[in-house]
């Protein structure tokens, strides 16, 4: 008997199915961290600083806004497959007139060296770099915990148990 062959599209559709559903065996956190971590072994570090200037896991109301207001896609209610995902978020990080194309850009942007005329202008890109600044593990943390809990609450109620009907 011969193996069937997916291509990557299916394999990775197929893979991401099934961490969706509720047919593994991993709590919704652990199903959030696995494809967390696919998606930051799809998505690079920025390569002119070395650093990631995304974070699926604390963008995620940004992304959410960006494709509802931009895309009339949401995210909650709208079933994309990844790479509808991936294709849109490129375009709208391209077009950079949404709030997550914006705040990569802020991440993204070297502070210039600072001379008598751009002071003010410094001092607000230090102060935007720091409010948008991917944070370290407690605030990943902190969001996984509240994304965590927004799920729960909508699949069965306040304490997560499922309702019946």
């Amino acid at each position: 008997m011969r193996a069937i062959e997916y291509s990557e599209k299916q394999d990775t559709d197929r893979c991401l199915s099934e961490l969706i559903t509720l047919d593994i065996e991993l709590n919704i956190e652990q199903k959030i961290r696995l494809i967390n971590d696919i998606f930051h072994s799809l998505f690079k570090p920025n390569k002119s600083s070395g650093k990631k200037s995304i974070d699926y896991l604390i963008d995620y109301r940004l992304i959410w806004d960006s494709f509802k207001g931009h895309r009339q896609i949401d995210l909650n209610i709208n079933k994309i497959n990844w790479w509808e995902f991936s294709a849109c978020l490129e375009g709208l990080l391209l077009e950079g007139k949404c709030s997550i194309a914006k705040v990569v850009e802020i991440r993204q942007t070297k502070i210039p060296k600072q001379d008598k005329y751009n002071k003010e202008h410094i001092e607000s890109l230090r102060s935007l770099k720091s409010s948008y600044a991917l944070g370290g593990s407690s605030d990943k943390n902190k969001v996984l915990a509240d994304l965590f809990n927004f799920l729960k609450i909508k699949a069965g109620g306040k304490d997560g148990s499922r309702r019946k009907g």
